[in-house]
């Protein structure tokens, strides 16, 4: 969405997901859970309990997000920066215009599950399926942190589900931004 939005209104795109790795290499010991993360394989991380996943991808999105500020202090005009690492709280605390779009459980698991890089990795474990799962219950309740904490303090939430039209998003994001 943010790719469609932008150009539109004359807005850069910094998507995080593009940064991790350089993130993840510039993480500095004191950031404890992105060091966790860097010296556990992919394997490690998607077995572990579940409550320990939900906690590591928000601290870590914490985490990246400074990582991530500094790369947006680089680069002139506006700009749309997208991706978990723009926690609400980072949001705030910075008083950034943010809003957020959510996936439903439902929506995240049917994209999720037609992506061949995603069951590519998920055939490494001895369940692939329960692996699926609870890496989808991860998302699902970070996400479900992200907007209620997002709404706590007075940003917008679209709860994506699939119902909406790419024209009717776009429409919801021209509202927020007040383009219209």
């Amino acid at each position: 969405m943010a790719d469609l939005f932008a150009p539109e209104y004359g807005y850069q795109v910094h998507h995080s997901d593009e940064h991790c790795i350089q993130h993840l290499e510039r993480a500095k010991s004191e950031q404890a859970t992105l060091t966790k993360l860097r010296q556990r394989s992919w394997l490690e991380l998607i077995t572990q309990p579940l409550e320990t996943m939900i906690q590591d991808a928000l601290g870590a999105n914490q985490e990246l997000g400074e990582l991530a500020l500094q790369d947006l202090q680089q680069l002139e005009g506006q700009v749309i920066a997208e991706g978990m690492p723009f926690m609400p709280d980072l949001m705030a605390k910075l008083a950034l215009r943010a809003v957020y779009l959510v996936p439903t459980k439902a929506f995240q698991r049917q994209h999720y599950a037609k992506r061949e890089w995603a069951w590519g990795l998920l055939e490494q474990t001895s369940d692939p399926q329960a692996t699926f799962d609870l890496w989808m219950s991860r998302d699902a309740s970070t996400a479900r942190f992200v907007a209620s904490r997002a709404r706590e303090l007075g940003f917008e939430v679209l709860e994506v589900a699939g119902t909406l039209t790419i024209p009717e998003t776009l429409a919801w994001l021209e509202q927020q931004f007040e383009v219209i």
